[in-house]
């Protein structure tokens, strides 16, 4: 837990675009992201399929980037990015998620409340933007693992 602190740290003080980190992704050129972040398809397909960077379009429209670099145990440590989509008013960002694994589901709560369930290479995921609230609404989208 503490080498994530201290990483989650270092990603504030020494980040650089993902492009420059070589890590490829629909929205990750959005983001800030260390160039130290491993992501190993080898190893994601050996012992984890939570592994990987997945891109999806929630509803079809919005593309996104999940990076998941390390899973330990019942924990995802990663990335979510998003691109800017005038018409819902979103503006291009991304930051570091820290995802709970459930038998084949990964899901993330606080800012983005997101659940991808992996069936195979193409996990789906489901975005609730303000739970519980008269705002409540509910996005769907299919991703492909990109590494």
């Amino acid at each position: 837990m503490l080498k994530h602190l201290i990483a989650a740290a270092l990603v504030a003080i020494t980040s650089v675009p993902a492009h420059a980190a070589g890590l490829p992704g629909q929205a990750s050129r959005n983001c800030q992201i260390p160039q130290s972040v491993p992501v190993d398809a080898a190893k994601a397909d050996k012992s984890s399929p939570f592994l990987g960077i997945f891109d999806g379009r929630w509803e079809r429209v919005l593309p996104v980037t999940l990076i998941i670099y390390e899973v330990e145990g019942s924990k995802a440590y990663g990335y979510y990015a998003w691109k800017d989509y005038g018409p819902w008013k979103v503006k291009a960002g991304c930051r570091a998620v820290l995802g709970r694994i459930s038998g084949q589901t990964l899901s993330f709560r606080g800012d983005d409340h997101m659940t991808f369930v992996f069936k195979g290479a193409k996990p789906a995921g489901t975005y609730i933007y303000k739970p519980g609230t008269s705002e409540e609404f509910v996005e769907k989208a299919s991703f492909s693992r990109k590494r």
